[in-house]
């Protein structure tokens, strides 16, 4: 067999078939197993999967030193996923001490490759303003390229931007077109909020049967507020 001869290309794709169980019995420790074999030859996707089977602790206990070490193996080699997932351990402070300066450098090295979540992950940060200077211009043209490639939280944002009137004049028509792209991609905030804009009639007729519909979708979800708000127009009806 190939992988027994240290093909490393072998090896990865052995190591993802124990991994999801795909004409083998799921089998992590065999999964990792072959992805060290694979990773210690230099294969980026062997060293991220490996990174990411530490950092979630799937088989193993979470490890995020040895996550963030098999991260940077796969960086350096240009591997935007891992570049984006440094980035986020860099914002979020897991297994290293936060910071969003460098978490912005990591993200840009991922997002200049097209990779959506990096580029999503940056439009926050310019709107924030984490580690850099409030610029809704820069969060919107980093949405923007998010969004190109279907990302429903990129969705989410842009729509709030348009709502919150954030670097453009508040349009609601728009933040429902970028509502519903999301709601229909599953994302429970979209969903919520895609509620509230009929509710309240915020940029169509106001249809309180179309805002529980859609507070239904996102407490199908486990949307708190949703819950919340279905619960308080039931109690309304007695």
């Amino acid at each position: 067999m190939a992988a027994d001869q240290g093909d490393l290309n072998a090896q990865y794709s052995l190591g993802d078939l124990y991994s999801k169980g795909q004409g083998v019995i799921k089998d992590l420790s065999r999964a990792m197993e072959w992805y060290k074999k694979s990773a210690d030859q230099g294969h980026a996707d062997a060293q991220d999967s490996l990174s990411q089977i530490y950092f979630n602790g799937y088989g193993v206990p979470v490890d995020y030193v040895n996550a963030l070490v098999w991260y940077q193996k796969a960086a350096s080699r240009g591997f935007a996923n891992s570049q984006c997932q440094i980035g986020d351990m860099y914002y979020t402070g897991k297994g290293i001490t936060r910071n969003w300066s460098r978490a912005l450098e990591w993200y840009r090295m991922a997002a200049d490759q097209g990779h959506a979540d990096a580029q999503n992950s940056l439009g926050k940060l310019y709107y924030f303003g984490n580690g850099v200077t409030i610029d809704n211009s820069k969060a919107m043209y980093w949405y923007q390229k998010a969004t190109d490639q279907g990302h429903a939280d990129g969705q989410y944002c842009l729509g709030g931007m348009h709502y919150n009137g954030d670097g453009v004049r508040s349009n609601y028509h728009k933040t429902l077109e970028w509502y519903q792209k999301a709601a229909d991609l599953g994302h429970a905030n979209a969903q919520y909020h895609q509620g509230d804009m009929y509710f309240f009639g915020h940029g169509v007729p106001k249809n309180t049967e179309k805002a529980l519909e859609w507070w239904n979708k996102a407490a199908d979800q486990g949307h708190s507020l949703a819950k919340l708000q279905i619960s308080e127009h039931q109690d309304s009806r007695y």
